[in-house]
């Protein structure tokens, strides 16, 4: 049949045109602004851990402090960010340290033993009680990791990517005599 409709076009003076237009994907090789986008979304999360004093709300072990995690404001602002040509993170400055010099956060995200105390007097609020002692059994702080993200941020961050690795390319075939 398509050499009957070839010969009958071809004798009416060829006014067959076939044009097809469309788009198909391109891999965007800069992935640049994607990245810049990912890097402020994590930043914003682990911000906004810290500032609720740990998410998702069942990790929260003392609600009765609402920030506990931002007393001074220096993990807060410890928080730094950085993004190159392929990479995008988060991380907390090694300015964020205590009195004796240990980088705080990793007792946080890794946990710690805590000595003993004996003879040094301590002033604990617990429940709202002033609570005064002299000794202090040593126990292990369970880790609180607040460098996570949380299910949503994680989805939003694949969202970034999905629509910046494929750019639409138009395109047009054109045959026509």
């Amino acid at each position: 049949m398509s050499d009957c409709l070839h010969t009958l076009m071809s004798h009416r003076h060829k006014m067959l045109n076939i044009s097809i237009n469309g788009s198909l994907p391109k891999i965007n090789s800069d992935l640049s602004a994607a990245l810049i986008q990912a890097e402020e979304l994590m930043l914003k999360s682990v911000q906004m851990n810290l500032s609720m004093g740990g998410r998702p709300a069942f990790n929260v072990k003392n609600k009765n402090n609402s920030t506990p995690l931002v007393g001074s404001g220096k993990m807060y602002k410890g928080i730094k960010s950085e993004h190159t040509n392929s990479s995008a993170t988060v991380y907390m400055d090694s300015s964020v340290v205590s009195k004796n010099g240990y980088f705080y956060p990793k007792a946080l995200n890794d946990g710690a033993n805590v000595p003993a105390v004996e003879g040094k007097l301590m002033v604990f609020v617990i429940d709202g009680h002033t609570v005064f002692t002299y000794r202090r059994k040593a126990f292990k702080l369970g880790a609180f990791p607040f460098m996570i993200f949380q299910a949503q941020d994680k989805e939003n961050i694949i969202n970034i990517f999905k629509d910046a690795v494929f750019s639409k390319e138009q395109i047009k075939f054109s045959q026509g005599e």
